[in-house]
């Protein structure tokens, strides 16, 4: 799994968006983890693990040194199921997708992020993060909004599949978000006027950041 970070990766672009000022601010930190953090962190290196034909069992220790418990392994087994269950004609695991560059940045290199998985069945584009927190996390809210993290990583894929899938069409666009400890698989289609709108709304809040004069919005 990368080490490394973009400097605007999509589960930090909702916080910029809102705060441009924030991506500077935030710069002088350094990355911290938790705990929860970490065990989220296990399970997604299981569920890939499972996917590519490992066997994982209880007390598989991840690379950062967690142990998987029963509990843990349950919830990594509902990921994998899920995916089994939709027979894809092709997956990409843990693929990095380059989202400056699917937005035209000067700089694209500053934002991109990992995939956890992208799935292809006919004509239709699979986006899935598997979420394993307790805080429930919309795939699109009440008000039509749609994840912002969940649509960096679907314009970065978008672009990765125009450039390894040459002639083959995509006419329907799937964010998935697998969270068993809230609401389980909670999923949404995209239309493609809601790609250009996000792309365009995304670019000019990624510009506006990186701008001198970028203004601090607390939420």
């Amino acid at each position: 799994m990368p080490a490394n970070h973009a400097s605007i990766g999509p589960s930090s672009f909702s916080r910029v968006k809102t705060c441009p000022a924030s991506l500077r601010f935030a710069a002088q930190f350094p990355n911290e983890t938790n705990p929860a953090a970490e065990e989220g962190t296990a399970c997604h290196e299981a569920v890939e693990r499972i996917l590519d034909g490992e066997v994982i069992e209880v007390g598989f220790e991840a690379e950062n040194g967690i142990k998987l418990n029963a509990e843990h392994l349950g919830h990594v087994e509902e990921a994998v199921e899920w995916v089994l269950d939709q027979e894809f004609d092709r997956i990409m695991l843990e693929e990095r997708v380059e989202v400056g560059q699917a937005l035209g940045l000067n700089d694209p290199s500053i934002m991109w992020g990992t995939s956890d998985l992208i799935g292809i069945k006919g004509s239709a584009a699979y986006i899935v993060d598997y979420k394993f927190g307790r805080v429930d996390v919309d795939v699109r809210k009440k008000d039509g909004t749609l994840n912002a993290q969940a649509m960096c990583y679907l314009v970065g894929a978008l672009h990765a599949l125009a450039e390894r899938f040459t002639g083959h069409d995509f006419d329907e666009f799937v964010l998935v978000i697998i969270q068993p400890k809230a609401g389980g698989v909670k999923q949404t289609v995209v239309t493609w006027t809601e790609v250009y709108q996000f792309k365009q709304e995304a670019r000019e809040a990624v510009m506006l950041a990186l701008s001198d004069s970028a203004p601090f919005n607390p939420s």
